[in-house]
């Protein structure tokens, strides 16, 4: 997600998720493109995301953030 938030907002988060980096993902098959550079870390803040649709392979269409979610846990997840 690229959008949805302003810079504070993302200096925040940044701090927060620097202390969560591992090296690996914590997801099985996970598509690496090899155009970028991805830093993983734990999934311990759930957030909530807006998008236009969902590709065949599962991906977001035009994701937007909307906003920290304190009310759930990383295993209540679930696409609708």
């Amino acid at each position: 997600v690229g959008t949805g938030f302003d810079e504070n907002f993302l200096r925040k988060l940044y701090r927060k998720l620097s202390g969560m980096k591992v090296k690996r993902p914590v997801f099985r098959d996970v598509e690496i493109p090899a155009d970028r550079e991805i830093v993983w870390v734990k999934p311990r803040i759930v957030c909530e995301v807006k998008y236009l649709e969902l590709s065949e392979r599962g991906i977001m269409r035009a994701p937007s953030f909307r906003r920290i979610r304190f009310d759930k846990k990383p295993s209540e997840c679930v696409l609708e």
